[in-house]
């Protein structure tokens, strides 16, 4: 049995893909959970996508709510559930920190967590020469 430290951190990521941010995600939070923090995944996608292996002290929450937007209404939509979420998962589980990792992730972090009284950090994690974000965002 681990010890509680009393801190809950919570980690936004889009999925668990293969990607090098999703990567440094699932090896913070086991770093984390092995130190005795409380840890929870939160993911936009589901769990059918993921690659990475979660430690089996950290909880996971997949929204189901990634998904192709055809249009411009559709993403607009698309990521007010998403910010709906995350802003209802706040409000939940009242971590001390949240964090995420990647440009669209850590735009829906920020507007979830307006008028929240959460830490927030919001961390790049890519080469923004080679991963260029729309101009929507």
């Amino acid at each position: 049995m681990r010890a509680q430290t009393g801190l809950d951190i919570l980690l936004v990521a889009s999925g668990l893909g293969g990607g090098g941010a999703e990567r440094v995600m699932v090896n913070m939070a086991a770093y984390w959970a092995n130190a005795g923090f409380n840890v929870r995944v939160v993911t936009f996608s589901g769990v059918e996508s993921d690659v990475y292996l979660l430690h089996p002290d950290v909880d996971r929450v997949a929204l189901n709510l990634r998904s192709v937007s055809e249009s411009t209404f559709s993403a607009v939509v698309s990521n007010f559930r998403r910010v709906k979420a995350i802003r209802q998962e706040l409000k939940r589980s009242n971590p001390s920190v949240a964090i995420s990792f990647l440009p669209e992730v850590n735009v829906t972090l920020v507007l979830a967590a307006l008028g929240i009284e959460t830490r927030t950090i919001i961390a790049e994690r890519n080469y923004p020469g080679l991963d260029v974000i729309s101009a929507h965002w």
